[in-house]
């Protein structure tokens, strides 16, 4: 069975679990950075892959140079994250 577009239900499908990941990686990735924001660090780095995995390190603000409290998040095929 094919939508008006041609599309197969498979490929419909596929589709659609694309377009829920994506929302729901936005959806993190607002949360997060809400959270950056009320503690008070700051994002000093941040890309995307080619997989669309955002990664992005930061600092507490007016503390960049303190290595002991920098972060690093990433949000995407490999989500990991880690503070030091």
């Amino acid at each position: 069975m094919r939508d008006r577009g041609g599309h197969s239900q498979a490929a419909l499908q596929a589709m659609g679990e694309e377009l829920s990941k994506r929302v729901v990686q936005k959806y993190v990735y607002q949360k997060i950075m809400n959270e950056i924001k009320t503690r008070q660090f700051l994002v000093v780095e941040e890309e995307t892959d080619t997989n669309n995995a955002i990664q992005f390190k930061g600092a507490p603000l007016g503390e960049l140079i303190m290595p002991q409290r920098e972060f690093e998040i990433t949000i995407g095929a490999t989500a990991r994250s880690s503070c030091t």
